[in-house]
């Protein structure tokens, strides 16, 4: 935010300074694009997940993964999408993999996009490293325009 930037930078910036603005918002790309996630939080994301080779498991894309609350797979022949049973899988947040557990009767599907997951992840507010992280980035700039 303006505030952070204006903090590490030891000087006073209006929170609508389009200049600090621009800066966060490019240097927060650039984290954003170098760890290859949104890092906002998004609730009830729901997205096409392909399985891992030929393992009844998917590998969710963002991380951290705070809730999942619906699993479907979807039927190749009739092209329906089913609710897995969560008594079927299992979810571990810290890795963001879902596996479906075998011997429960459930056809694990094996198709590209034939997992649908609906997920809550991402963070309400960013960590202390990623923020100093961004105002580090946002600052050179800022600090001088050819970002000595």
């Amino acid at each position: 935010t303006v505030p952070q930037l204006a903090a590490y930078l030891q000087q006073p910036l209006a929170v609508d300074n389009a200049s600090a603005l621009l800066m966060l918002s490019i240097a927060s790309g650039m984290v954003r694009d170098e760890l290859n996630q949104d890092i906002s939080q998004a609730v009830g994301d729901v997205v096409l997940f392909d399985p891992v080779g030929s393992a009844p498991m998917v590998l969710l894309a963002e991380m951290p993964v705070t809730a999942v609350t619906l699993v479907e797979t979807l039927n190749s022949t009739t092209l329906l999408w089913t609710t897995a049973d969560p008594i079927t899988y299992t979810v571990s947040k810290r890795t963001g993999i879902i596996t479906g557990k075998p011997w429960t009767g459930v056809q694990w599907p094996s198709d590209p996009e034939s997992w649908r997951v609906t997920y809550t992840h991402g963070y309400l507010t960013p960590p202390d490293g990623l923020a100093g992280v961004v105002c580090g980035v946002a600052a050179r700039p800022y600090s001088s325009p050819a970002a000595v």
